[in-house]
């Protein structure tokens, strides 16, 4: 019998009761199907060879496509079907259905010019999320309490919650897998892209596509992170300032917070530009709001120093440790939601 190669392994076909075995070769850029359930994935060479532009593609570190693959896999798995990578202009990163599995879109531009690390990141960041929450696992809601009808307008900002903890364990493990993936990110303000469009952002579909069409434009103009970083910061400040205008105080103190909180667990040194940007954009009791997102921060960092990993515990508790901080335990309570 022929030995592997060495970036090769063999591991169980993810597809329940499947009782196959798939080979993963990390030089190739897609798995052979299971010869059983023909389940087959992309694999990072099929992200690093469609985002160079020399006959070599760039390298990355085994374990930065051993997690990668294998994570490709499990959403394999859990969605019984078969998941590609697919560059696209339209997105800048994110999960499609389609008839055989799942597609992971990319924004092809961002990957050429921030280069691949950064969005092999947000690619991960998005994995992770899935990982933490697999199909299977009740969700968990944030459920208005009885006699708090009149704060229902923060259903917005408790929801958010539902996605700011969970990056307090997501964010550390990018990092782990290899640090460069995670820097690479950072410095090019990607972490603020998310909160401008996707599925991270509190701005309306119509303003979240139009901030797809110029973050793109952004990265195809300029080669100078520095630029585009604080052209990030600069526009979600002014659309922060638009659409936060006509709401009330508390309301607005604690979308800022949430905003200014998740910059503070992804990218912690585009705080103080994001916290200028606003009152230069002249949004009132910004200081407010920052002071508010400093005891986010620390609460959630809390209970993850008491659980490094990652469990279902530990993240309601993350959550109740968030409305807290936020003022928001009596107006709302985290809830396993009913099956449809």
């Amino acid at each position: 019998m022929p030995l592997l190669a060495t970036a090769e392994r063999v591991v169980k076909c993810p597809t329940g009761h499947c009782p196959g075995w798939i080979t993963i070769d990390d030089e190739r850029p897609q798995t052979p199907p299971c010869r059983y359930c023909r389940v087959t994935v992309n694999t990072l060479s099929f992200l690093l060879e469609s985002t160079s532009e020399t006959a070599a593609a760039p390298q990355m570190p085994a374990a930065v496509h051993e997690t990668f693959n294998g994570l490709l896999l499990k959403l394999a798995g859990q969605t019984g079907g078969n998941v590609y990578l697919r560059p696209i202009d339209r997105t800048i990163v994110s999960l499609v259905p389609s008839t055989r599995g799942v597609i992971i879109e990319y924004n092809p531009v961002i990957a050429r010019q921030a280069g691949p690390a950064a969005i092999v990141a947000l690619i991960l960041h998005h994995l992770l999320h899935i990982e933490q929450h697999p199909r299977q696992e009740k969700p968990l809601g944030m459920l208005l309490r009885a006699g708090a009808r009149d704060k229902e307008a923060m259903q917005p900002v408790a929801n958010y919650l539902l996605t700011l903890v969970d990056h307090a364990w997501i964010t550390p493990r990018v990092d782990a897998i290899a640090p460069a993936l995670g820097e690479a990110a950072r410095t090019w303000g990607l972490d603020v892209a998310a909160l401008l469009t996707g599925n991270e952002t509190f701005f309306p579909p119509y303003m979240a596509e139009r901030n797809r069409r110029w973050i793109s434009d952004q990265f195809a103009e300029t080669s100078d992170s520095a630029a585009v970083g604080e052209a990030l910061v600069t526009r979600l400040a002014g659309l922060s300032a638009r659409f936060f205008a006509g709401q009330r105080d508390d309301l607005r103190r604690n979308l800022l917070a949430v905003q200014l909180a998740d910059l503070g667990v992804r990218d912690p040194a585009r705080q103080a530009p994001y916290v200028a940007a606003l009152e230069a954009a002249g949004v009132p009791n910004v200081a407010g709001a920052a002071g508010t997102a400093t005891r986010l921060v620390t609460d959630i960092a809390e209970v993850r120093a008491d659980s490094p990993a990652y469990d279902a515990i530990a993240y309601r508790r993350g959550l109740d440790a968030a409305l807290k901080a936020l003022g928001l335990q009596t107006v709302f309570e985290v809830q396993t939601l009913k099956s449809a």
